[in-house]
């Protein structure tokens, strides 16, 4: 279960601490502040699949999850940044399948989701997803993506953005091209400000998630291997 306390945001975590963590296989708080949900036990069940090494955590259909504090997220205007989990979403129909989304600025929304027809139901990302050409795509598809245990990461470097699916830097296609020239994207004009949403979850499928991190700093500039069970 957890703990719906308020924390407050360490300047500087300490080395291999991220500033926002929970392990749900666990039941443990892994970051430097301690994590708060609404609801503030999301729902939680034993998976039949475990080749990502975790044998239970979120299980959530039509239940959108959100997590604080947002006072501990301020960082993320200025500073380089990590956000990676483990995820596996059942099969769904065509539409938008978003695992995170973080609100600031008035209304503004970055997702990493799995896109709708328009986008070719490709999975991408948004530092602003209303306006098109800040969408960035993969070459994975809800077909390929689905069914499956996979790691994600999305990493923001002095205003660059890099995005990791299963440990490889993804090349990029923007908005609905099919041309994916790029894996370094200029997000510099895109302030994360005024943070007040922090949501998992959303959209009508059933996902499932382990463990999620969320670092100050760039944790990834090659590609990896992720690790099974526990990310740290």
């Amino acid at each position: 279960m957890l703990e719906a306390l308020l924390g407050s945001k360490k300047s500087s975590p300490p080395a291999g601490t991220p500033v926002l963590g929970y392990n749900f296989n666990k039941g443990i708080n892994t970051g430097a502040v301690q994590l708060t949900s609404n609801p503030a036990s999301p729902n939680k069940s034993n998976y039949g699949d475990q080749s990502a090494g975790y044998s239970s955590g979120l299980d959530v259909t039509n239940s959108m999850v959100s997590f604080g504090p947002i006072s501990a997220m301020s960082f993320m205007e200025k500073d380089d940044f990590t956000l990676e989990f483990w995820i596996y979403i059942d099969p769904g129909s065509a539409g938008y399948s978003s695992f995170f989304q973080i609100t600031y600025d008035g209304g503004k929304t970055f997702p990493i989701r799995l896109a709708d027809g328009g986008y070719g139901n490709r999975l991408q990302f948004s530092f602003w997803a209303a306006q098109s050409n800040n969408n960035w795509a993969t070459q994975w598809t809800r077909s390929t993506f689905q069914s499956g245990w996979h790691h994600v990461a999305l990493v923001r470097e002095k205003g660059i953005a890099r995005f990791y699916v299963d440990g490889v830097k993804q090349m990029l296609a923007q908005n609905t091209s099919t041309s994916y020239t790029t894996s370094d994207v200029d997000v510099s004009g895109l302030v994360l400000k005024s943070i007040t949403r922090f949501d998992f979850a959303i959209g009508n499928w059933r996902y499932y998630m382990p463990e999620f991190m969320l670092w100050s700093g760039a944790r990834y500039n090659a590609n990896f291997t992720p690790p099974k069970g526990s990310i740290v």
